[in-house]
């Protein structure tokens, strides 16, 4: 296979309908592969199937919810890792992405919360932001 997005869009391609076991996957990765050739609204398709099929599966609503606040689908984005929260309390990924969107809505307070819990769920990349703001 040529690159990995090839590798799922034939996966995507060879599924006799998205009740297929494994559909949930499939589209969950094509979807990442999406991502990393930056094509947002391409990713948020598969990861909006992948969420349709298997709702409660935390890492999709993340995703999901990531590319969301990329394309300024902040409302969207929040619903998503609320949803991932709810599905698995201990996923530290939902908490971070709360984190970022409510700095850029201004509101610290909630934003160092859910940073916090995301340190203490053992996020590195939260853990490096609250240290930051605990050494200035």
């Amino acid at each position: 296979f040529a690159d990995n997005y090839r590798l799922w869009n034939d996966a995507v391609l060879l599924l006799p309908d998205e009740r297929a076991a494994g559909a949930d996957r499939i589209y969950f990765n094509r979807g990442q592969a999406s991502m990393a050739k930056r094509q947002w609204l391409a990713a948020i398709a598969d990861f909006e199937r992948s969420v349709a099929i298997s709702p409660q599966y935390a890492p999709v609503r993340f995703e999901l919810g990531w590319n969301y606040a990329i394309v300024g689908r902040y409302q969207d984005a929040m619903v998503q890792f609320d949803a991932a929260i709810v599905n698995d309390p201990k996923f530290a990924n939902a908490y971070y992405g709360k984190g970022l969107l409510y700095k850029m809505r201004g509101d610290y307070k909630l934003a160092a919360e859910n940073m916090q819990k995301a340190c203490e769920l053992k996020s590195a990349m939260a853990c490096l932001i609250v240290k930051g703001h605990v050494d200035h």
